[in-house]
């Protein structure tokens, strides 16, 4: 059962959809789906067997759709950090360096097929701005009286665009369009481990963490999960808090998810504040669902009502459309059998010499052309035409505002009478239209799962439109008489009732298509009303071979806005009341007129008086003859267009233009004769027919733009109508098959008190009223013998009729004979009328009497063959073989199974006899139709095939094979008597796969995907999608043999390749960060937007920093250019690093060089040395240039400024020893002098002793010298 239907998700076509089927009683099946059906999604069910059907529904309807009930949520936000300027305050404004006064970027659009895509980070350019914006802002310029925000209708948020500050020079900023993914606020997944918490408590909502704990950089899952170091804490965003070792492949647990309210920033800490949520509630942060009637007002913001009212008006006129309609209501008014009723009854009572001329369609154009001469009866004054559009609907349910256009056409027709009365008529009509708009919306976040931490990957989002439309075409008829010198007689009740009848005639042929012709008559037709019709019907399906078109006689445009869905998606809504036509008619009329009178005066002299008179000479006469044939139709309705892209629909936008509204359509004939003599009076007769369809007509076709319109795409995606009413018969039924001279009388005989007789009595002549004739010929059709059909009726109630088994019965009772006749009439069917109806007679005559033998013979099915009677030995004429449709006559037989042959004698025999026919079958054929299924799943007929078969044989004709269609299973029937036999044979479209692959681009590198894949009906129109790949430009599709999609679908499985071309200009971004001196990390120096071709490996080019000052960390960053602009290529420059030598001039110190970043801070050493102050560093050997304590960029040498200080020393004082073997220490003196200085001490003075010459030193600092 599964394969015979199939499902989808119409919201999210990436669900793949899996059903229970349950079978119950009846053979019925239910479908439910064991996942649950998405909330607020709306599903497609298709019926691919024809035996399926749904159960309360037509078993024509082949889709069902059903949405599941959702309750409105709407938890989307736009981007917190987005600031908004009303574009009052911009200037000197460009757009891709060009001039403009105001800005429309889409952000990016949808692709479509054979079409150039555009992406936002394309569109650049220019402002002034007086206020502060810096690089990497995200700015949303507006243009109505408040800001922009989800909570306010689609009508309201039209015309705001997002850019991208891309560089700040003063008040003059450079920009780039914005990108989806930074107008809406999509929180981020921010993975903790458990043990990073140093606040001690777990249950208290909060975690303080370094900083470093939630910064992230070019790791695996950064990458992944779109981190990276500019990644901010936001209120908003999601903690998930886990347990055990994060990595890819990891089995570490999530602990709980944390919605996060506030976040400090204290001492290098981050002190976080959340909410515990579940998973499933984390997984809804995005979702919106919503449902929006579109008002009234918006639809008609900034149209001048009154102009575009006034404009409608004088279009209804200036085209002829107003005439048209003016004209046909007032031909059928003054064609209605109540207007002739009215015209007979004032002619009658009011003396009136009134008649309806012969206004066939345009006779009141041209008579009003002519200026009404002519002593013209009935005049039409020139139409009025009235417009009203609004917003109060009359015709849907609940207080909902929507656009109604209601067009008022007046035609006055004034009929003139007798004794200076008028009789005014005001006919009124009305084509009335009405729309409401409603816009959904659902969207939700793609969640993906990185280890066992899942993200937002993605945001999808579905806007619907849905459109209720009304058409209608009302009537109004008012009547007044009007004096115009003599009163009217008292008879305003009876014109009152006759008006009355003409209103509810007309209101019935126009609004419900009622058959207003119906004839009372019950007489029996003449050939010539027969030959009359079949001349006619001839003529009628020679007129409907020349098909005629739908032509639009009718358009005017009412709609053309913009919506904004969640401010991103921009919705263009186009609505037009269109009117249609389909004319194909053909008319004709004769008339003559005949009379002759001689006038008599006779005159008295004197007495002055004078009489006149007047003789006919001839018998007044005359005769009008008409006929119209042909089809005509309307259409009316709206034209709907909606065009959809992201953020804008003047770039680049996909959408469908359906033609949907009520059409009605008639296909007929008629035939009036209208004669007089005034010896016989007026006679008329009439007959025709009449098939009408109403109901809803829908033409969907798809559209498809780039570059404003200098690529477009358009074909018809859909084409259909379904009645919805109908009146008529498509088989009309115009004569018997056979006539009635070929009509036998029946004969019985005293025992012989039934006779059977055959179907071909109920055998009928037939147009179809669509197609007309067949091939030239009539149809012939043996109807049922019912009352639905026929009507028989017995002169003698002594005879009476089975139709079960087409048995004629006479009950004599005491008579010796009986007479009388069988009349079978047809019926007129619903839509047809005959003031005369077709019937045949045959005589019917049964007697008793004793006048010799007879020879009854029972045909067994065919032709009456009437008794011979006669006396015995009498000479015997042999009557005619009988005859039976489908059979050859084989003879008479005297016992009923047709054992023994019987054969007339010459002379009657001395008994009476009943014999019975025996038939063998004929070869009567049979004929073979092939039905074809069409593109639009109605069934065509073939030519047909005539087969050889004999009647009552068993046949079995193999089916053809067709290419592309699904060959049907052979059928045995039995062969019909009359040939009739009708073996169709249906040929459903084979369906055939028609896969489409694209290349896209993922983490690991470039892939194949299925762009669509589904089995189509061969024939039909290729469903080729649109197809979108960022960052090229699409050159079509290709199958394995490099042929292009064909328009069709083809006889075959075939898979297509999307082509591609790299396209040039796609935008890159390049940071360059700057070490910060106080090693708190990089600051964004400068920002970057280039341009290169999609797919292309770039390398970033080096900043223009002072090499003094900074160096490239490690080697210019490499990456692949990707088409949404998300490449952003980070280069980092440290701060260069010199060397620091510190020469301590003799000093100790305990460093000699150091290594550090320019602009450093230096802890300088502080060297130390005997006999010296230390008096700082200097950057010469001079010591003239003191170092500043920071690090210069370069190399360099310091040098230690030491001053020499009073450092002591000591004078050691020897004496000899008397025996002169030694000197002994006798004295010991510490001076002092400047170290490095030269000091030379005097000897002391002894008595006795002979002094030493002085000794000289240097003070060194560590208390030398020792002298």
């Amino acid at each position: 059962m599964r394969k015979n239907f199939t499902i989808k998700n119409v919201t999210d076509s990436s669900e793949t959809v899996t059903v229970d089927v349950t079978e119950g009683a009846d053979h019925t099946f239910t479908i439910s789906n064991p996942n649950g059906w998405t909330p607020g999604a709306a599903y497609k069910l298709e019926l691919q067997e024809k035996a399926l059907y749904f159960t309360g529904f037509d078993p024509t309807i082949r889709v069902y759709d059903f949405t599941v009930y959702r309750e409105e949520v709407k938890n989307v936000e736009l981007n917190k950090e987005i600031k908004y300027i009303h574009k009052k305050e911009l200037s000197n404004l460009t757009v891709n360096e060009k001039k403009v006064e105001e800005v429309s970027i889409a952000a990016m659009t949808i692709g479509t097929d054979g079409s150039l895509t555009e992406e936002g980070s394309d569109t650049t350019g220019t402002f002034t701005y007086k206020k502060q914006l810096e690089v990497g802002d995200q700015v949303a310029i507006y243009s109505g009286d408040v800001i922009p925000t989800m909570d306010m209708s689609s009508g309201d948020n039209s015309d705001v665009s997002f850019i991208e500050i891309t560089g700040a020079d003063g008040d003059k900023y450079t920009y780039r369009g914005s990108r989806p993914e930074d107008v809406l606020f999509m929180p981020d997944v921010l993975p903790l481990s458990m043990d990073k918490d140093q606040d001690g408590d777990p249950d208290n909502n909060s975690v303080t963490i370094n900083v470093s704990d939630l910064t992230f950089g070019d790791d695996a899952m950064s990458q992944a999960m779109d981190l990276d170091s500019e990644t901010t804490v936001d209120e908003g965003d999601y903690l998930a808090i886990y347990t055990g070792t994060m990595g890819e492949n990891e089995s570490g647990t999530v602990s709980l998810y944390g919605e996060i309210t506030s976040v400090l920033l204290s001492e290098g800490k981050y002190i976080v504040s959340y909410i515990p949520v579940s998973e499933e509630d984390m997984r809804q942060t995005m979702d919106v669902y919503q449902k929006e009637n579109v008002e009234g007002e918006d639809l008609l913001e900034d149209t001048d009502v009154q102009e575009l009212e006034e404009d409608i008006e004088t279009q209804a006129v200036d085209s002829g459309f107003a005439s048209e309609v003016a004209e046909r209501v007032a031909d059928a008014a003054m064609e209605t059998e109540s207007f002739e009723e009215l015209q007979e009854s004032l002619k009658e009572d009011m003396n009136a010499d009134i008649m309806v001329q012969s206004q066939g369609y345009g006779q009141l154009r041209k008579a009003r052309a002519a200026g009404g001469a002519g002593g013209s009866r009935v005049e039409l004054g020139v139409p009025t035409v009235k417009a009203n559009l609004g917003t109060t609907l009359k015709h849907f349910d609940g207080d909902v505002s929507g656009l109604r256009l209601a067009l008022e056409i007046g035609v006055p027709i004034t009929v003139h009478v007798n004794r200076g009365a008028d009789i005014e008529i005001m006919i009124t009509a009305t084509f009335e239209q009405e729309v409401r708009v409603s816009i959904d919306v659902d969207g939700s976040a793609v969640w993906k799962t990185w280890g066992f931490i899942p993200y937002i990957a993605d945001y999808r989002v579905t806007a619907s439109l849905e459109l209720y439309e009304y058409t209608g075409i009302g009537l109004n008829v008012n009547f007044k008489t009007a004096e115009t010198g003599n009163p009217v007689s008292d008879s305003s009740s009876k014109l009152r009732k006759g008006v009355n009848k003409i209103t509810e005639e007309l209101k019935n042929m126009m609004e419900n298509g009622e058959d207003y012709l119906n004839s009372a008559s019950g007489l029996v037709s003449g050939g010539d009303e027969i030959f009359v019709s079949k001349s006619l019907a001839e003529r009628y399906s020679e007129l409907l071979a020349d098909e005629a078109d739908w032509v639009e006689i009718y358009k005017r445009p009412l709609v053309d806005q913009h919506f904004r869905v969640l401010l991103i998606i921009d919705i263009q809504v186009k609505l037009e009341f269109v009117v249609s036509a389909n004319v194909n008619i053909s008319i004709g009329m004769t008339y003559w007129y005949k009379n002759a009178k001689e006038y008599v005066f006779c005159v008295r002299v004197k007495e002055r008086t004078a009489t006149n008179d007047t003789i006919d000479l001839v018998e007044e006469q005359y005769e009008f003859t008409a006929y119209a044939m042909g089809t005509l139709g309307i259409k009316a309705g709206v034209r709907l267009t909606v065009r959809v892209g992201l953020l804008s629909t003047s770039i680049a936008s996909v959408g469908i233009s359906a033609d949907v509204g009520g059409y009605a359509q008639v296909w007929g004939y008629l035939y009036y004769e209208l004669k007089y003599t005034a010896s016989a009076g007026r006679s008329s007769r009439a007959m025709g027919a009449m098939y009408l369809e109403i109901g809803i007509y829908l033409e969907v076709k798809f559209e498809a733009q780039a570059l404003s319109n200098a690529f477009t795409y358009n074909p018809t995606l859909y084409e259909n109508e379904w009645p919805l009413y109908k009146v008529g018969v498509l088989e009309n039924v115009l004569d018997f098959a056979y006539t009635q001279d070929k009509v036998a009388e029946i004969n019985m005989k005293r025992e012989i008190q039934s006779v059977q007789i055959p179907d071909e009595y109920f055998k009928m002549q037939y147009m179809d009223m669509k197609t007309g004739l067949d091939d030239g010929k009539y149809y012939e059709k043996i109807y049922e013998d019912d009352t639905k059909y026929f009507n028989i009726s017995m002169t003698n109630s002594a005879f009476t009729y089975d139709p079960a088994t087409n048995i004629i019965r006479v009950n004599p009772g005491d008579e010796p004979e009986q007479d009388g006749e069988m009349i079978i009439t047809w019926k007129n069917q619903e839509g047809t009328f005959n003031t005369k109806p077709c019937a045949r007679k045959i005589k019917l005559h049964w007697d008793r009497l004793r006048d010799g033998y007879y020879i009854a013979f029972q045909s067994n099915g065919g032709s009456f063959v009437d008794a011979i009677t006669g006396k015995y030995n009498a000479e015997i004429k042999k009557p005619e073989d009988p005859l039976r449709l489908g059979y050859t006559f084989a003879g008479w037989y005297e016992d009923m199974d047709l054992t023994i042959p019987y054969t007339i004698p010459e002379t009657m025999p001395e008994e009476d006899r009943l014999v019975y026919a025996k038939w063998e079958a004929a070869d009567v054929g049979y004929t073979v139709v092939d039905y074809i299924e069409g593109t639009n799943g109605t069934y065509e007929a073939q030519t047909p095939v005539k087969m050889s078969g004999r009647t009552e044989e068993k046949v079995s004709p193999v089916p053809a094979e067709r290419t592309g269609f699904v060959t049907p299973p052979q059928l045995t029937e039995t062969v019909k008597a009359d040939g009739i036999l009708v073996i169709n044979y249906y040929y459903a479209r084979n369906k055939y796969t028609q896969t489409f692959k694209s290349e896209k681009e993922t983490e690991n590198g470039t892939e194949t995907e299925v762009i669509a894949d589904g089995n189509y009906r061969y024939g039909t129109m290729m469903p080729t999608p649109a197809v979108y790949r960022p960052g090229y430009e699409f050159l079509g599709w290709e199958d394995e043999e490099g042929a292009g999609v064909p328009k069709e679908v083809p006889s075959e499985n075939k898979t297509y390749i999307a082509k591609w071309k790299a396209l040039e200009g796609i935008t890159y971004t390049v940071k360059y960060y700057v070490q910060n001196t106080d090693n708190s990390g990089y600051s964004l120096s400068e920002t970057a937007a280039l341009t290169g071709q999609m797919g292309e490996e770039v390398t970033a080019k080096a900043a223009d920093l002072d090499e003094k000052v900074y160096h490239l960390k490690g080697e210019l960053p490499k990456g692949t250019i990707k088409a949404d602009g998300s490449l952003v290529l980070k280069v980092y420059y440290d701060l260069n690093e010199y060397k620091l030598t510190f020469d301590a001039k003799g000093g100790e110190s305990d460093q000699t060089e150091v290594t550090a970043r320019y602009g450093d801070k230096i802890a300088s050493p502080m060297p130390t040395r005997k006999g010296y102050v230390f008096e700082g560093w200097y950057t010469d050997k001079d010591f003239k240039n003191r170092f500043d304590g920071t690090m210069p960029d370069k190399d360099l040498t310091l040098y230690a400024k030491q001053t020499p200080v009073m450092s002591s020393y000591t004078v050691y004082h020897y004496k000899e020893s008397v025996d002169g073997s030694y000197f002994g220490l006798t004295d010991e003196e510490v001076l002092s002098g400047l170290t490095e200085s030269e000091v030379t001490p005097q000897p002391k003075q002894y008595e006795g002793f002979t002094s030493p010459e002085a000794k000289t030193g240097q003070v060194n600092g560590w208390g030398g010298p020792d002298i």
